[in-house]
């Protein structure tokens, strides 16, 4: 990414006709450290899409006690102990990037090419006009939000499209039993045999037909499901348009940020099973916030857990009536996600920025932020003032003793 931002910055061509055309706004994805050093050079409005959702980089308050870290499994309620391994996790989450130093190579392009160099990488970032945010209160725990934060969860969600004949013939010829959509999504390049035999031995013994995306040993797998008859593999599906399908009956699913809404979305029931990073905390929100499904871990899998947890979730009636109920409130808006968009958009551009939505909490250090400040000097005004108050009584008793005694 560095290069990446490098060759664009010595690409004068290409910035002077950036900087020629006089646009009114710059929408920048939030984890490219490099849109903000464009946005330092074309100094103008810039709207950060934060496509990850909620974390650090937003800017608002997340009190540890009861708003689980970008990377924790815990819900919002959560036991002594949880509380105190979440706060371990947002300190580590806020501060591994910055002790290792990930802006660094950004700030000495800024100083290279000369671009606001008073202000860092992040400060560059509380410059942003608004936040749009991929969340939505449907699916995440209620917590504290700035004004310039608009949430716009679920804006990747497309409008369903019909299926390729080929798919709508599958999915038809699956009767009252309807299918299962298995996807682990794009980072998963080869999906451990091991875990492919517990996929298949478990999901041949079901009566639903299986599509499941699958980008690994494509050779191998075949040859494990050459007997069975309900699994068909694809190496590409088209997720939100299968999840929308009526026959859709279950989705096993990684809980990547973009499935989570596009289920939610659709009220499919899930079988989550997370392996890295936010999808943890996805799977939670899924399973035990919303409860339309139930979570496994990876590491502990095995057949007959997996087949289990499927058949529990096809058979029983809550999980697709919280999947439904969870359905029509990320729904229920005045404005479609799109329209959200679109809208703050062109409120920032008719307004030259929306400095007035932001809060000057950015500007504290984070003693002044805690007020640590404020309570130190109060309780170092109550501590000198009960030591006057004791030694003037201890005085005060000495000579009265004293005066006794002659």
């Amino acid at each position: 990414m560095e290069r990446y931002c490098n060759n664009l910055l010595q690409d004068t061509a290409l910035l002077h006709r950036l900087k020629d055309a006089n646009y009114d706004l710059l929408i920048v994805e939030s984890l490219d450290p490099c849109s903000r050093i464009l946005a330092d050079y074309l100094d103008i409005p810039f709207v950060p899409l934060m496509s990850t959702g909620l974390g650090h980089l937003d800017g608002n308050p997340r009190p540890p006690s009861y708003v689980p870290s970008a990377i924790s499994p815990y819900t919002s309620r959560m036991t002594f102990l949880q509380r105190m391994g979440n706060l371990v996790m947002k300190v580590l989450y806020d501060t591994i990037p910055i002790v290792m130093g990930l802006d660094a190579p950004f700030e000495i392009l800024k100083q290279t090419y000369g671009l606001n160099t008073s202000m860092s990488i992040s400060d560059t970032y509380n410059r942003a006009s608004i936040k749009l945010v991929n969340s939505d209160f449907a699916i995440d725990y209620p917590t504290p939000i700035e004004p310039d934060t608009v949430m716009v969860g679920g804006f990747a969600v497309r409008t369903p499209a019909p299926l390729p004949s080929e798919l709508e013939e599958f999915m038809q010829s699956s009767g009252q039993h309807g299918v299962i959509v298995v996807s682990f999504g794009t980072l998963v390049k080869n999906f451990n045999l091991d875990w492919t035999r517990v996929f298949v031995e478990s999901l041949s013994r079901l009566p639903q037909k299986v599509l499941w995306r699958y980008y690994g040993d494509h050779d191998a797998v075949m040859n494990m499901t050459a007997d069975v008859s309900n699994i068909r593999l694809m190496r590409w599906l088209p997720q939100s348009d299968l999840l929308a399908h009526p026959k859709t009956k279950l989705f096993i699913t990684h809980c990547g940020l973009n499935g989570m809404f596009e289920t939610t979305h659709h009220g499919v029931p899930v079988v989550a099973i997370p392996l890295t990073g936010d999808q943890h905390n996805h799977a939670s929100k899924l399973v035990e916030h919303l409860q339309m499904g139930i979570k496994l871990d990876i590491f502990d899998l095995d057949a007959s857990k997996l087949y289990d947890a499927a058949e529990t979730v096809l058979s029983r009636p809550t999980y697709k009536t919280n999947a439904r109920v969870a359905s029509s409130r990320l729904r229920d808006h005045p404005l479609s996600a799109t329209d959200r968009v679109s809208f703050w958009v062109d409120y920032v551009i008719r307004h030259g920025g929306a400095p007035h939505l932001k809060s000057t909490a950015h500007m504290l250090t984070w003693y002044q932020y805690l007020s640590l400040d404020v309570i130190f000097c109060v309780v170092c005004f109550f501590s000198l003032a009960l030591t006057i108050v004791l030694i003037a009584s201890y005085k005060m008793a000495v000579f009265f003793m004293n005066k006794k005694k002659t």
